[in-house]
């Protein structure tokens, strides 16, 4: 578990997952990811899910990338990329958001701050890559199964396009 905080820290410093980044041309998102993923268009852009990640494709590149992490706490048909599956354990599992902040925090020069609040969840940004993770607040929630993502754990990380 330790090394996929880990990996997900490094992921949120620095913007980029599997070589992909927002920006990155379509082409080498679809390379980087390989086959598999669910493709959805609307309004000119193309959503491809892959299981953990998602990606936003338009005008011929990559828009948005969104971590589903919340995934694995409930459902073990969901993966990982294969380019990313050596990184995460076999689900169930959760990441609890203060052992990812302290992983970012030894990586980033300006750490996390609190961007907003939603009833239900919380959400910080990561100040050297603008990546936002949302956290559940408030009551726990069990979602499928009988693991359960609680108050405290990231539910998902957004990489998107600075302003």
């Amino acid at each position: 578990m330790t090394n996929m905080i880990e990996y997900l820290a490094e992921v949120v410093c620095r913007g980029v997952i599997a070589g992909v980044a927002v920006g990155t041309p379509e082409q080498e998102v679809r390379a980087a990811l390989g086959p598999g993923g669910a493709e959805t268009r609307q309004k000119g852009s193309v959503f491809v899910d892959y299981g953990l990640v998602e990606v936003v494709l338009s005008a011929g590149h990559c828009q948005s990338i969104m971590l589903q992490v919340h995934r694995f706490a409930f459902d073990d048909d969901r993966r990982a990329p294969g380019v990313l599956a050596p990184h995460f354990p076999p689900p169930p599992w959760v990441v609890p958001f203060q052992d990812l902040r302290a992983a970012i925090e030894l990586r980033s020069a300006n750490g996390v701050e609190d961007h907003r609040h939603h009833p239900g969840s919380r959400t910080y940004r990561v100040v050297d890559s603008d990546a936002l993770i949302n956290v559940l607040d408030g009551e726990q929630v069990v979602i499928g199964g009988t693991h359960p993502v609680a108050a405290g754990d990231v539910w998902s990380i957004e990489l998107l396009s600075r302003p």
